[in-house]
């Protein structure tokens, strides 16, 4: 992205003068308005030094930065994010967010989320492309007084859907096996393989706590069904399961 004087450049290994920057008008947008986020200023120096802390910059000054936690298989959270006030409503964010969405997908992340903080800032999120959890809060066991939870899926994957074409099915209930024993699941994907392989043409990717319940099937015969967490090896989960291929069942 170019603005009219210079490049917008992303910095993923920002330095000790640019995290100064970012401190510098930090403290002047918290001393001018109250707001910003100098406040998390321990939790912003903390990221920069575990590098976990990303910046945007535009004339060889840093002018936005984000933190992250990526402690998660295949996720990122995005932990705090800011763009300098002056710099705002030009599209330095929507470019700032799309670079990071890039970049993590080509290191094999899957899921990017976060809370958002103020809660007020979520159209802003939503306008980024940010979707709202398909469940309530409480489902996922978020905390009721935390802000709203918001998530971006970086790769193509499967929809639920109610194809009968395939003879093989995930499905998935969003509690825990006791309380939903006698339902009917919530999502269902009919799996599409890649010929003469396990893989899926299209990996399965949701969110979902690890205590709901899940149960893998071929032929209306049960191969698993159990929480999440009980699953094996096939399954990746923290915030979200992501299933890309499954072992043979013959084998299993």
């Amino acid at each position: 992205m170019n603005g009219k004087d210079g490049k917008f450049i992303v910095n993923f290994k920002p330095t000790e003068a640019q995290v100064g920057e970012i401190k510098k008008w930090l403290m002047e947008e918290d001393r001018k308005t109250g707001d910003g986020f100098y406040c998390n200023w321990k939790t912003i120096k903390s990221s920069f030094d575990n590098e976990q802390l990303v910046t945007i910059s535009h004339l060889n000054k840093a002018i936005g930065f984000v933190t992250y936690d990526d402690s998660i298989t295949h996720t990122v959270k995005i932990v705090i994010a800011e763009i300098q006030p002056f710099y705002r409503g030009k599209g330095v964010g929507r470019f700032f967010i799309s670079e990071l969405s890039r970049y993590w997908a080509e290191k094999g992340c899957v899921v990017l989320f976060l809370e958002c903080s103020p809660e007020t800032s979520a159209p802003i999120w939503m306008k980024l492309g940010f979707k709202e959890y398909t469940d309530s809060p409480e489902k996922y066991r978020f905390s009721l007084s935390s802000g709203k939870q918001l998530f971006q899926i970086l790769m193509d994957h499967l929809e639920p859907n109610h194809a009968t074409l395939s003879n093989e099915k995930i499905e998935l209930w969003n509690d825990e096996l006791y309380r939903v024993r006698n339902t009917e699941p919530k999502y269902i994907w009919y799996l599409d393989f890649i010929p003469n392989t396990r893989k899926l043409k299209k990996p399965i990717v949701h969110p979902a706590h690890y205590d709901w319940r899940i149960r893998w099937s071929s032929n209306s015969k049960t191969i698993k069904d159990d929480k999440i967490k009980y699953f094996g090896n096939e399954i990746i989960y923290g915030t979200f399961i992501v299933i890309k291929d499954l072992p043979d069942i013959g084998n299993d």
